[in-house]
């Protein structure tokens, strides 16, 4: 089971809370808050994302409003776009699984197009709208957790997931703690390194050594 669970800010949130799930895929969940002003000059990052080739949704309850930010991972550490004043309810999902982008106001955005990227979606749709309300209405964070896991579970692995080999070949890689021959996991699937690695950059927008390092960081 891949556990892909690094923070992705250093300091300046409140009431920080977390958890993760393994069933029926692994997810983790936190939920936090930003303060009334944000110091955008202080020498110390007030909010950090790292590489962890996953997708994060971000759902953020600002006043009367709800906002959606996908995040793609990052190829490097990078400081993130925060609201003050700002309720965050996030899940990162386990690499190769995407959030159902297809529901979202009709957008075809794919893992790919999301990595080293964040895309805010400030009109997501009324179905997405109902899902923002239902999370940040529901009494407690354990409440919300089930709420977007019940969500999700509703899906088929074909609308979250790449194909079942490429899961395999992340599993493989993360077993090893990243420490594997590329060559060897082509050889598995029956192609070259290059046709593996192309394919796999084209389906998760990174390559396999890069999936390979992150695991190592």
């Amino acid at each position: 089971m891949m556990h892909f669970c690094q923070p992705f800010f250093c300091e300046g949130v409140l009431c920080y809370t977390q958890q993760e799930r393994d069933c029926p895929f692994h997810l983790f969940f936190c939920e936090f808050s930003m303060g009334t002003v944000i110091d955008r000059d202080a020498d110390r990052l007030f909010m950090k994302c790292i590489p962890d080739g996953c997708v994060t949704v971000l759902f953020i309850q600002k006043g009367a409003s709800c906002k959606i930010e996908l995040l793609g991972t990052p190829l490097a550490a990078k400081q993130l776009i925060v609201y003050p004043d700002a309720r965050y309810f996030c899940v990162r999902l386990e690499p190769g699984m995407r959030f159902p982008y297809a529901r979202i106001a009709g957008s075809t955005l794919s893992t790919r197009d999301l990595v080293d990227t964040e895309i805010f979606l400030p009109h997501p749709g009324a179905e997405m709208e109902r899902l923002a309300t239902a999370l940040f209405s529901a009494p407690s964070f354990d409440s919300r957790v089930d709420v977007l896991s019940a969500y999700l579970a509703s899906f088929s692995a074909e609308d979250l997931f790449v194909t079942e080999s490429l899961r395999d070949m992340l599993r493989r890689i993360y077993a090893a703690r990243g420490n594997v021959h590329i060559r060897s996991l082509a050889d598995v699937v029956c192609y070259s390194e290059r046709q593996f690695s192309r394919l796999f950059s084209e389906a998760l927008g990174y390559s396999p050594k890069t999936f390979a390092r992150i695991v190592r960081f």
